[in-house]
């Protein structure tokens, strides 16, 4: 198995870079790739990669782009680290990490649920790096018995509160986070400019109502190398429809788990039901 998007405590991942890697080695995935949101920070943290991890390791990373209004992702793979941090997208759009931005945040889905009647812990506050406002109000709001029936109307479970309601403009927590956002063609710029190649990450988590025709938009603009086919928000049927797609129009392919969290399982798309095969990457990572 291989899983090329994870995330660490560097982004919005809970897990530090060497925890990432020992997690893969248990595992025994035998390709990896950290594909951290705008940073590339975890491979200076990593001094020898196989006293934790035996596989091999893609240096890789995921930018944000607006696509026609819509908020998306690139994965860039086989990246030159060096080159590509010292980008200037890089080095000045941490923001979203920061503890000023997220403790804003935790603020407004405060003021929601002050309007809802939903009940959370007073002096909630985001504390360290990589811990995301969404995370900690959710996992708050969902321990109080007194909110069950409204969460269950909203559908707010233990996972998904980013894509189901900070990022649905239907939802009361919805944050518009689509104001001076890259476009697909510099964000392509920066992984080809460090050498790389790039992946439309997990189309199916957009919620478009007709994704394949913004995929078909997509790779007319010929700045794509490939797509991820397995996610963990990607059905069987989505998985099976990408890389149809993908060989119609000889594109490269990729998976990964989009991991964040410990009780998420390394190598699986499909919520850890669909093991990611190792030879969707045969084309163009050989190892």
């Amino acid at each position: 198995m291989i899983d090329l998007h994870i995330h660490t405590n560097n982004s919005d991942g809970h897990l530090d870079s060497i925890s990432v890697l020992k997690k893969a080695e248990a595992n025994h995935l035998k390709v990896i790739s950290i594909t951290d949101h705008n940073n590339v920070l975890a491979y200076s943290q990593i001094d020898n990669i196989s006293k934790y991890y035996q596989g091999k390791l893609i240096p890789g990373v995921e930018l944000e782009f607006l696509y026609n209004g819509i908020l998306m992702d690139m994965l860039g793979y086989n990246i030159d680290i060096n080159k590509i941090s010292k980008d200037p997208f890089l080095l000045n759009n941490l923001e979203h990490t920061t503890l000023e931005k997220e403790n804003k945040n935790l603020k407004f889905f405060e003021s929601v649920c002050d309007k809802l009647g939903i009940i959370y812990s007073p002096n909630l506050m985001v504390t360290k790096k990589g811990q995301m406002a969404n995370d900690v109000i959710r996992d708050d709001i969902i321990t109080y018995l007194e909110n069950e029936s409204i969460l269950k109307q909203m559908n707010i479970i233990e996972g998904g509160f980013s894509w189901n309601h900070m990022r649905n403009p239907k939802s009361p927590f919805y944050i518009d986070q689509t104001i001076n956002k890259e476009t697909i063609y510099s964000v392509a710029k920066m992984i080809k400019d460090a050498g790389g190649i790039c992946f439309l990450a997990h189309p199916y988590a957009y919620q478009v109502p007709d994704i394949e025709k913004v995929l078909e938009e997509i790779i007319q603009l010929k700045v794509l190398d490939g797509i991820e086919v397995y996610h963990k928000r990607h059905t069987k049927e989505n998985t099976e429809y990408l890389i149809d797609f993908c060989n119609k129009h000889g594109l490269k392919k990729c998976g990964g788990s989009d991991f964040h969290h410990e009780n998420q399982i390394l190598g699986f798309g499909n919520h850890g039901t669909l093991k990611i095969d190792e030879t969707i990457i045969n084309d163009w990572y050989h190892h």
